[in-house]
């Protein structure tokens, strides 16, 4: 029994000597409980006794100096978690379970610490609870107290290694630290650069860096968008204003607006404002006067005036006959189309014009002369292709259909 205790203690000195850490160690006393079978065979000459010696033995934790944080010194102290200071590696290396059961879950067999799960050919594994690892979770955590800081994520690495004089391997914990953009070193506690320090946003953006990270992100302005504010934003290439209208990008870079030619209304300019509607002291009305009548134009309008009336709105009277129309000895009389000639013995029409009919030209009877103005005869006459300057005449005549067949019948 002496030549175990000894191998078990050359062990330990071994394994700390591995950690590379300056350490102190304590080799509680190896509680040992003997039991002892006896076996007898007997024969008819000889009888023979044997003694068989189960040792049991706990796991051993190493306890660091008073520059390092203390590990626990037994499983029961495993619910407190160890402060570790951020540069510290830790290595926690806890001496296994020597004498179990091949198969199968046992009270204990994953140390109070992860659920045993037995699978159907009789392997069992153990599913750690949080803040512990290891094959049996015998292992603290190293993560549990961050050492990457904020500026990486922590990562516990299991490893195993078989020592020489023991059949079972031992597992030891370690941690690696994966760091984000920006950080380096074996707990990310070197710092580059700022990445805004470059200026990267482009077009007056404004730079910010993102908290614990390499990365950086870009407050555009005006018009422009993207990682670096280099892409231009045009609202307007697919703009839906009619009509000629102006497309103006709203000034936060989130919409349009049409900006409509004089005559046009709507949001997208896609109406014609009727401007022979107007309102006149809540009355809706024609801006032309005078029984004028309005012809709507693009942003404007036409008024066609009737009779004596002139001007944009037919607002003017002018009276027809001071300019003596109907001609010399006739007299003329305004009306609210116009005018019309009381014309002298031997004249008719507007203007005045000699009478043609005064020489009787057509030559029946029972014909009838027709005076007619210069330039009226084809309104006579349909289908006549003439132009009279000068008054003229038909004869209606009563034998023939139309009556009208004939200048002098």
């Amino acid at each position: 029994m002496h030549l175990k205790t000894t191998c078990f203690t050359i062990y330990l000195i071994v394994l700390i000597k591995i950690l590379n850490v300056e350490c102190q160690y304590v080799i509680p006393t190896i509680p040992q409980s003997t039991t002892t079978s006896t076996t007898t065979t007997t024969t008819t000459t000889t009888t023979t006794t044997t003694t068989t010696t189960v040792i049991t033995i706990d796991p051993v934790y190493p306890t660091f100096s008073t520059n390092v944080p203390t590990l626990p010194t037994s499983t029961s102290q495993l619910t407190t978690q160890p402060t570790i200071q951020p540069t510290f590696t830790y290595t926690y290396t806890p001496v296994p379970l020597t004498t179990t059961p091949a198969y199968g879950c046992f009270p204990q067999y994953c140390n109070g610490n992860g659920q045993c799960i037995e699978q159907a050919n009789g392997d069992r594994t153990c599913v750690c609870n949080a803040r512990f690892v290891g094959s049996r979770c015998q292992i603290f955590d190293p993560c549990n107290n961050k050492p990457c800081g904020v500026n990486g994520a922590c990562f516990p690495v299991v490893t195993t290694q078989m020592m020489s004089g023991l059949s079972t391997p031992i597992e030891q914990a370690t941690f690696h630290c994966q760091c984000y953009s920006g950080f380096s070193g074996v707990q990310c506690e070197r710092a580059g650069a700022q990445p805004c320090a470059s200026n990267p946003c482009l077009n007056n953006g404004i730079c910010v860096n993102q908290n614990n990270t390499w990365n950086y992100y870009c407050i555009c302005s005006g018009f422009y968008t993207g990682k670096n504010c280099g892409t231009y934003i045009d609202l307007c290439q697919n703009n839906k204003c009619q009509n000629d209208a102006l497309c103006i990008p709203a000034i936060d870079n989130s919409n349009y607006t049409c900006s409509c030619k004089n005559g046009f209304y709507g949001d997208y300019c896609q109406f014609e404002i009727n401007e022979c509607i107007v309102q006149i002291n809540g009355v809706i009305t024609s801006p032309c006067l005078n029984n004028g009548t309005c012809h709507d134009l693009i942003d404007n309008y036409f008024c066609q005036c009737n009779g004596p009336y002139v001007g944009t709105n037919c607002e003017r009277y002018v009276n027809p006959c001071d300019s003596n129309p109907c001609g010399a000895g006739a007299v003329c009389i305004p009306n609210d189309y116009g005018y019309t000639c009381q014309c002298a013995p031997g004249f008719f029409g507007t203007p005045c014009q000699p009478n043609p009919c005064l020489s009787n030209p057509c030559r029946l009877p029972s014909s009838q002369c027709i005076a007619i103005e210069a330039g009226a005869l084809s309104t006579i006459l349909p289908g006549c292709n003439c132009n009279n300057n000068i008054p003229t005449y038909v004869c209606a005549c009563a034998s023939t259909n139309p009556t009208y067949a004939s200048i002098n019948c």
